[in-house]
C-alpha cells in the first residue's frame, strides 16, 4: 500500500495488505509459469482488482471527509507518479530484450507499446483478437499489461462518477447503486460469453471485469460500519475472513480458465470471497490482518508492481509459454523477477514516487535541471525510436524458437517411444505400416485443417500425402474457425471427399461444438482427426472428446498423435522439430491408407 505523501489524505498504513499483495501476484506468476497444481492463478488479477477499488475508494473517501472535494488533479498526478515510470522502463526493456533474445516477438511488442503506455492495452488486445489463454505462436512481451489498462480506465472514471454520487446520492444510498453496477457487469460478462474456446473478449473487456473494481468500492463505501463492529462481532469475521481465505486457496487450486462456470457466476462468487478476505485483512483488530503482514510478505507486496511487470517478460524469454519449465527454471524465474522489481522499487519507483528524486534535482539550478530533463527525454525517444526501426525479420539471437517456423529447426533428438495413455480407435503402429505397405492412398484430392502444428509440418504432410493434398492451416485456429471454413467450402462446393483436421490445440474441445464439427462434415466420405499433444491443461480433456466423437461414426478414423509421439519430439511442448513431423504426416497417411 502506498506511503502516505506529506499534507495528503490517506488511510492507514494496514500490512496485511501487502501480504494479499504478495499472494496474488505470486499466484499469477505461477499461474504463467504452467504450474500444473495451480490452475487458478489467474485470479491472482482479479485480488489486485478488488483491492484497487477498495483501496483508491478510501484515498478518495478520506479527502472528500476532510476537504468536502477531491482534488482530480492532484490524485491523477500521484497515481502516474506511482505508475508510469516503471512501465515506461518495463516497455523499453522489453522492447530491447525482444530485439536481442526474442526477435520473433518484436512486432508483437511493438504493436502493444502505444496501447501499454496509453493504457487501453486491453480494448487492444480485443481488437486485435489476440487471446489472453491461446499463446500459440509468438505472444507480445507486453500481453500482460492489458490488467493496468483496466485499472488506468477505472482511476480515470470512477472519481469523475464519484464526486456527483456523493453530492447528489450521498455516502449512504450510494451502496445501492454500485450493487446495481456489480450485477449488470456480471449479467454482461455471463451475456457476452458467447465463445468457450476463446473467452477473451470478456476476460479483457473493462465493462465485463467491472464488477470486481466495484466489489472494492462497495467495502470502501461501507468500510466505517465494518471498522465500528463491536467485541463480540470481531470473532465471526475472523472467521469469515479465514473462510475466505481458505475459499481462495481452493480457487486458485481448482478453477480453469476455461471453466464456464468462471464466466457464468463464479467469478463474481470469487470476487463476494476476495472481498470478505480484504475487509478481515484491513480491519486492525484482527489476528488475520497480523499475521498476512509479516515482513517477506509485505517486503513481496511492496514490490509486487515492479514483479507483476517483469514477470511476464522475463518468463516468456527465458522459458516460453508452450514448454512446462522444471522446478529449477522456475525459481531461476523467480529469482531474476524479483531482482527486477527490487531494482526498480529502489531506484525507479521510490524516488519518483516520494519525490526524492526532484528534491535533488532542486539543489542545482533551473538550466542544469531542464537539461538534464530534456537529455532523458531525447534519450527515451530515440531509444523508441531506434526500437522501432529494428529489422524483426532477421533470426533471433536466442530465446524460444518461432512455433509456426518449426522446419527452421536443425536439432534432431533422439526418439523414443511410450505407450499412449488415451483411448485410440486406430490400428496400431506396426499394423498400419503392414497395411500400407499393401494399400495405396484412397483416390480424391484430400483436404487438411489445422493449426500452427499442421502449419509447421506443411512440407512433410505434402510429402506423406503425395502432393494430393491442400493444407490449409493457421495459428491459433479455433474449432469454430474450422467449422465456419467447411461451411464456407460447403457452400461454394468446393469441400473435399476427404478431410483431415486437427482441433483442440488452442483451447478445449466442447460438446456443442464438436456436434457443429461434425454437422460441417456430414456426407464427406473420409474423416481423420488427429488428436493433440500439447502442454495445457485442456490436453486430455481434448483427447478424450475426441475419441468419443469418431465413435460410432464409420467414416471418421483417429490419428492417435499423442499415443505415437514424445515429448522429446517437441520443440516447445506442442510443436514437433521436423523430424517429428515426418512421422506425424506418416501417422496421417498411413491411417488413410487404413481406411
Amino acid at each position: 500500500m502506498p506511503k502516505p505523501v506529506a499534507n495528503a489524505p490517506h488511510i492507514a498504513y494496514r500490512p496485511g495488505l501487502d501480504g494479499l499483495r504478495a499472494i496474488a501476484v505470486a499466484s499469477v506468476f505461477l499461474y504463467h509459469s504452467r504450474i500444473d497444481w495451480l490452475p487458478g492463478g489467474f485470479l491472482g488479477v482479479d485480488l489486485f482488482f478488488v483491492l484497487s477499488g477498495y483501496l483508491i475508494t478510501s484515498l478518495l473517501l478520506v479527502e472528500w471527509e476532510a476537504r468536502n472535494q477531491i482534488d482530480l488533479r492532484r490524485f491523477w498526478l500521484r497515481r502516474g507518479r506511482r505508475l508510469l515510470p516503471a512501465l515506461v522502463v518495463v516497455v523499453l526493456g522489453s522492447l530491447i530484450l525482444a530485439s536481442i533474445f526474442a526477435r520473433q516477438d518484436l512486432a508483437r511488442t511493438r504493436s502493444d507499446v502505444v496501447s501499454s503506455l496509453l493504457y487501453y492495452a486491453n480494448w487492444h488486445q480485443i481488437i486485435a483478437n489476440h487471446s489472453y489463454f491461446n499463446l500459440m505462436g509468438n505472444p507480445s512481451l507486453l500481453q500482460h499489461t492489458w490488467s493496468l489498462g483496466v485499472e488506468e480506465q477505472f482511476y480515470i472514471v470512477w472519481p469523475l462518477l464519484l464526486v456527483p454520487g456523493l453530492v447528489l446520492v450521498g455516502r449512504k444510498r450510494l451502496p445501492m447503486i454500485v450493487i446495481a453496477g456489480i450485477a449488470a457487469s456480471a449479467a454482461l460478462m455471463w451475456i457476452l460469453y458467447t465463445n468457450p474456446s476463446n473467452p477473451s473478449r470478456v476476460y479483457y473487456g473493462t465493462d465485463t471485469r467491472a464488477f470486481l473494481l466495484l466489489m472494492g468500492i462497495l467495502l470502501a463505501l461501507v468500510w466505517p460500519r465494518i471498522e465500528g463492529l463491536g467485541r463480540r462481532a470481531l470473532p465471526v469475521l475472523e472467521l469469515l475472513g479465514i473462510a475466505a481465505l481458505v475459499g481462495s486457496v481452493l480457487l486458485f487450486l481448482q478453477m480453469h480458465d476455461f471453466n464456464p462456470t468462471l464466466y457464468q457466476g463464479g467469478d463474481l462468487a470469487a470476487a463476494f470471497c476476495f472481498t470478505v478476505l480484504i475487509a478481515a485483512v484491513a480491519h486492525p483488530r484482527l489476528g488475520i490482518g497480523q499475521a498476512l503482514g509479516i515482513a517477506p510478505l509485505r517486503w513481496i507486496g511492496e514490490r509486487s508492481y515492479g514483479i507483476y511487470l517483469w514477470h511476464w517478460p522475463i518468463i516468456l524469454l527465458v522459458a516460453g509459454v508452450n514448454a512446462r519449465p522444471s522446478p529449477g527454471v522456475v525459481v531461476g524465474e523467480a529469482a531474476i523477477v524479483v531482482a527486477a522489481a527490487a531494482l526498480s522499487y529502489r531506484y525507479v519507483e521510490q524516488p519518483i514516487r516520494t519525490r526524492s528524486l526532484q528534491r535533488r534535482l532542486s539543489q542545482y539550478s533551473r538550466r542544469f535541471r531542464l537539461e538534464v530533463v530534456g537529455a532523458g527525454a531525447l534519450g527515451l525517444v530515440a531509444a523508441f525510436a531506434i526500437l522501432f526501426v529494428t529489422p524483426s525479420s532477421l533470426n533471433p539471437v536466442g530465446g524460444y524458437v518461432s512455433p509456426t517456423k518449426a522446419n527452421a529447426g536443425t536439432h534432431r533428438p533422439h526418439t523414443s517411444t511410450q505407450p499412449s495413455t488415451q483411448p485410440s480407435t486406430q490400428p496400431s503402429t506396426h499394423q498400419v505400416s503392414n497395411q500400407s505397405k499393401r494399400a495405396s492412398l484412397p483416390p480424391g484430392r484430400i483436404l487438411a485443417l489445422g493449426d500452427s502444428v499442421m502449419l509447421g509440418c506443411t512440407r512433410e504432410l505434402k510429402v506423406a500425402l503425395q502432393h494430393r493434398v491442400r493444407v490449409d492451416a493457421t495459428v491459433g485456429r479455433q474449432i469454430e474457425d474450422t467449422v465456419n471454413e467447411l461451411q464456407r467450402l460447403r457452400r461454394h462446393h468446393h469441400l473435399a471427399k476427404i478431410v483431415v483436421i486437427q482441433v483442440g490445440n488452442n483451447g478445449p474441445l466442447w460438446y456443442r461444438d464438436l456436434v457443429r464439427l461434425r454437422h460441417a462434415l456430414h456426407g464427406v466420405p473420409r474423416v481423420v482427426a488427429v488428436n493433440v499433444r500439447n502442454e495445457t491443461s485442456w490436453q486430455d480433456e481434448s483427447n478424450h472428446a475426441l475419441v468419443n466423437w469418431v465413435r460410432g461414426w464409420r467414416e471418421a478414423h483417429l490419428v492417435d498423435w499423442y499415443g505415437r509421439s514424445t515429448d522429446k519430439m517437441m520443440q516447445d511442448g506442442t510443436h514437433p522439430w521436423p523430424y517429428g513431423c515426418r512421422i506425424y504426416a506418416r501417422l496421417i497417411a498411413d491411417t488413410l491408407r487404413a481406411t
